[in-house]
């Protein structure tokens, strides 16, 4: 086995009381970083990306490395595996490249189709922990006991769906949601809210709707800043400009707030993406690690994706 990075890979979240560790699509890059020189000193022939969470892996290893890519797909269905673009010579020398090292057959029947190829195969994956049925030789994370992974790619898991649902429909799982003050309507000036209350209310409700954002959908869902108990009115203005949230969460009271209220409603419902009209609270919502968060600025219509600094990632809801 090969020495893990001694830098840190991979973010701890706590996602309504259960521990994932969140590696981005940065964190994938430094471990292929951090073994690119071992990797090439070894010769392989090729390296093998295990669809779909090896392939991002193998695809970075490859251009850093100059080492062929090839691909392994395997059908738990009918219990096969499908390999792609292999070396013609026989022996060759394979790396394979995988997310996880889990406690499944996948990795196990991937390889044992490699060798029956003619292969010699060594294993890189993400992560791996004391429950996993292969030990890796190269890898960037032991996880810790009870720690589960979470993937760029696994967002969409994270929502609630039907149990119907596949695991290859990823899209009808990313939930999608919407701050409505500077998003469906213009702001209110904040010092007016300070100076009278009751005139900004009034303000607020006789606003025209601004252009539809492109992402919105009839039935979307709504968390919004706005408290609860103006949730009549609010509901009367949504209705008058034709606009149909399935659901709209507003904050029950000022104890909290509103950019931590949001956040919350995002960890308690699974959302994978917000669409937040306000940069501090976008910044603060952003310390989500794993969600997609995206500053609107309603007069351009344009939206600025807000990256979470991995010194103010949120280990806490």
């Amino acid at each position: 086995m090969h020495t893990a990075p001694s830098f840190p890979i991979g973010t701890p979240v706590d996602l309504g009381g259960e521990r994932r560790r969140w590696f981005s699509y940065q964190d994938i890059e430094n471990i292929a970083l951090h073994h690119r020189r071992e990797v090439m000193a070894c010769r392989y022939d090729a390296i093998v990306g295990l669809a779909r969470g090896g392939l991002y892996l193998a695809t970075m290893l490859s251009q850093m490395t100059g080492i062929a890519h090839a691909t392994a797909y395997y059908d738990r269905a009918a219990g096969t595996a499908h390999l792609h673009n292999l070396p013609a010579h026989r022996p060759m020398r394979l790396l394979l490249a995988e997310d996880v090292a889990g406690k499944g057959h996948t990795l196990e029947r991937v390889r044992h189709a490699l060798e029956q190829r003619g292969a010699s195969v060594d294993l890189m994956v993400i992560c791996w922990d004391d429950l996993s049925r292969h030990v890796p030789d190269y890898y960037g994370v032991k996880l810790a006991a009870g720690e589960r992974y979470l993937f760029p790619w696994e967002r969409s898991q994270l929502a609630h769906t039907s149990p119907e649902r596949t695991g290859h429909d990823d899209l009808a799982g990313w939930l999608t949601a919407f701050d409505l003050d500077g998003v469906f309507l213009e702001d209110v000036p904040v010092d007016l809210y300070a100076s009278d209350l009751q005139a900004a209310l009034a303000a607020r409700d006789n606003l025209p709707a601004l252009p539809a954002h492109p992402d919105w959908r009839s039935g979307g869902l709504i968390i919004s800043g706005r408290l609860e108990s103006d949730r009549d009115r609010t509901e009367a203005w949504l209705a008058r400009h034709g606009l149909a949230p399935s659901r709209m969460l507003l904050r029950p009271s000022l104890d909290i707030a509103p950019a931590e209220f949001k956040r919350r409603m995002l960890i308690e419902l699974g959302i994978t993406e917000y669409i937040e009209s306000e940069l501090a609270q976008a910044e603060h919502i952003a310390s989500l690690p794993h969600v997609v968060v995206w500053h609107y600025d309603c007069r351009d219509r344009r939206s600025r994706r807000i990256a979470c600094p991995p010194d103010q990632a949120r280990v806490h809801p």
